[in-house]
């Protein structure tokens, strides 16, 4: 949430027309890229075993549920699985949302810095022009992206993925479990 309100708060400052302000958001941008820089090194680590972890907890639940279903156990089993599975996929998928939500607030603010350069060029001091080609140089370079320890970004298509491995997973035990009831 934080780095997302730095976002908005850089490209509301962009709609002035004052250089220095523009300057600044410009420094801003390159502090947020070596802060996202850091907080993928510092949480990588925790942010892989915290997708593995719902991976699994959630493929365990989502197993039992369904075998207690088939076995026609008693409802209170059923709403604790239940309730545990719903709990893990939301807490999960909130994590991938915010994510995301950083990424598409820095592509708007840089979106803001692209169209910035081209409005009122005719009235461009050479300091502004000089300005916005610093800043198209540092937007060719591609921003450092959340990963959990480099394997894979942190977004909402990785809660797809996992969400979908979950799905193979339980298709697969029970593909298993049928194997063991046939003679």
């Amino acid at each position: 949430m934080y780095l997302s309100q730095c976002y908005d708060y850089s490209q509301s400052i962009l709609k002035k027309s004052d250089t220095r302000l523009q300057m600044a958001v410009y420094e801003v941008l390159i502090r947020l890229d070596t802060f996202k820089r850091r907080l993928a090194h510092s949480f990588g680590f925790l942010l892989l075993t915290l997708v593995l972890e719902n991976f699994v907890v959630s493929s365990i639940h989502a197993f039992l549920l369904l075998v207690l279903i088939y076995k026609n156990a008693n409802y209170i089993s059923i709403i604790i699985n239940t309730g545990m599975l719903l709990a893990h996929i939301t807490s999960f998928y909130t994590l991938a949302y915010f994510y995301d939500y950083i990424e598409v607030k820095e592509a708007e603010l840089k979106n803001a810095l692209k169209t910035m350069q081209y409005s009122n060029i005719e009235h461009q001091s050479i300091e502004q022009k000089d300005f916005y080609d610093l800043i198209n140089l540092k937007l060719m370079m591609e921003s450092p992206r959340i990963t959990a320890c480099g394997l894979f970004e942190i977004n909402l298509q990785i809660f797809y993925n996992v969400f979908a491995a979950i799905i193979t997973y339980i298709v697969i035990l029970f593909q298993f479990r049928s194997f063991e009831k046939s003679p």
